[in-house]
This record gives structure tokens, C-alpha cells and sequence, in this order.
């Protein structure tokens, strides 16, 4: 593997924070309008505890609070539970979107992230069809269903850059650009738990500067898979920009 192909996860990490010196203000505000938003719809069935290092599904943002059933909680209804998937779904490609926005754009704006709204659409979908393979693929037993998870975790990123992708592809461009990368994904993913402790023990407090933290790590990550995947010629700019056209 020559230095070209490296997986450098420290320089990602390091841009991410030398990134952040200059505006740390609006990731963390709208880190903060997410989580309000979840433990309102959640606050009945829920409270704070240790993150689950086992949750990778939305590895994002999963792993800032893991909220388990209060003794006399009172269960999830249908509703509540399909609401939560639509936040996450939403919430997903917006971050997604602002945090690949925020490694170019100098100073970064709340307009920026209401922008991103506006895929909230293709967020929706594009989350219930990545929870529906890992659903599938976990039926094989654990494992398959954490490589999977992996392997489908740019889908986001994609749908972000290139919003014409077509959800299927965007799912085949992921697992493109992660072949021989997935297993740096998840050590990448393990190098931020010692932080994901230390922020359980704030009250959840410290997630508020390290999702914006692992976001935006992540984002660098993304950009290399796919610059290291279009020079290799895994992928085309054809995948990129005309998909729908060709379907």
C-alpha cells in the first residue's frame, strides 16, 4: 500500500479539530437542537446512561447518548418509534451535508444547516432503506450486520455531495469506496470511545463538542475514501453526476 492509500485517521482527526478552533459556536448549537428535539419525543420512555459502544447502525451520532427504559417507563408506541427514525433519518444528511460544507466554507452559517434541511427527503428514505439491509443482514448473526453497516456508512455523505444519486446507488457507491477501508472505519470508530466515556461522565454534556468533533472527522474520512476510489477508478464521476439520467 503506498502512502496515497493510507487511511490516515489521526490527520482526519487533527483537521477536524484545527477546523473547529475557528467556530466551534454553531456545531455545537445545532448539535444541541438535535438532542432537544430527541429526548422531547423520547422523555416518557427514557433516561441518560453510558453510551452503547454496540450501536454502530447510525455510528454518527449513535454513540453520543445511549438512552435506556426507566424501571417505570412507559413503552415506545409505534408512533413515537417511527418518528424517532424520520429525526434520524432528517438529521443524518443534514449533518452529513454541513459537516462536508464546514471543511470548505469559511465562515460556516445557520443558513448552512436550515440548507440542509432541505434533503430531508432522501434523508427519510435513504435511513429506512440502510436500517432495512442491516436489519437483514444482522438475521445472518452480529457480525455480518456491524461489516455491513460499514460498508453502507458514506450512503449519507453521497446522498449529501451528489444529491441526484439515486438511494440504491448511493448504497453501491458506499460499499465501493469502503472495499479494503471498513475495518479503519471501525478502528477509526473505537478511537473516539475513551472521549465517549469522559462525555458520559459530563451528563452527556461533553457529546455536545464531540459529535461536532467525530462529524466532522468523519467528513475527512468520506472525502479521502472517494478520492482514493475515483483514482483507483472504482468509482466513475459518471456514478456521481448522472445516475438518474442513465437510469
Amino acid at each position: 500500500m503506498n502512502n496515497s492509500d493510507l487511511f490516515d485517521r489521526i490527520q482526519f482527526k487533527q483537521q477536524a479539530k484545527l477546523r473547529l478552533r475557528k467556530s466551534w459556536t454553531l456545531p455545537v448549537v445545532i448539535t444541541l437542537i438535535f438532542y432537544v428535539m430527541f429526548f422531547i419525543i423520547n422523555k416518557d420512555s427514557f433516561q441518560f446512561d453510558l453510551p452503547d459502544f454496540t450501536s454502530i447502525e447510525n455510528f454518527s451520532y449513535s454513540y453520543s447518548f445511549n438512552l435506556v427504559p426507566k424501571d417505570d417507563a412507559i413503552p415506545l408506541s409505534w408512533t413515537t418509534s417511527i418518528i424517532n427514525q424520520i429525526l434520524l433519518g432528517i438529521f443524518s444528511i443534514a449533518f452529513a451535508k454541513f459537516f462536508l460544507d464546514m471543511r470548505n466554507k469559511n465562515p460556516i452559517e445557520f443558513q448552512d444547516f436550515l440548507n440542509a434541511l432541505s434533503l430531508w427527503l432522501k434523508g427519510i428514505l435513504s435511513h429506512l432503506w440502510f436500517m432495512l439491509w442491516i436489519i437483514l443482514w444482522s438475521f445472518l448473526f452480529f457480525i455480518p450486520g456491524i461489516i455491513k453497516a460499514f460498508s453502507y456508512s458514506q450512503m449519507k455523505y453521497i446522498l449529501a455531495e451528489f444529491p441526484d444519486v439515486s438511494i440504491p446507488e448511493a448504497m453501491k457507491i458506499s460499499m465501493k469506496i469502503t472495499k479494503g477501508y471498513k475495518w479503519d472505519l471501525f478502528i477509526m470508530y473505537l478511537s473516539f470511545l475513551g472521549w465517549m466515556i469522559l462525555s458520559s461522565l459530563t451528563f452527556g454534556i461533553g457529546f455536545l463538542w464531540l459529535f461536532p468533533y467525530m462529524n466532522l472527522s468523519f467528513a475527512n474520512a468520506y472525502k479521502f475514501l472517494l478520492g482514493n476510489a475515483l483514482n483507483k477508478n472504482r468509482i466513475t464521476m459518471e456514478e456521481l453526476y448522472h445516475t438518474q439520467g442513465e437510469k
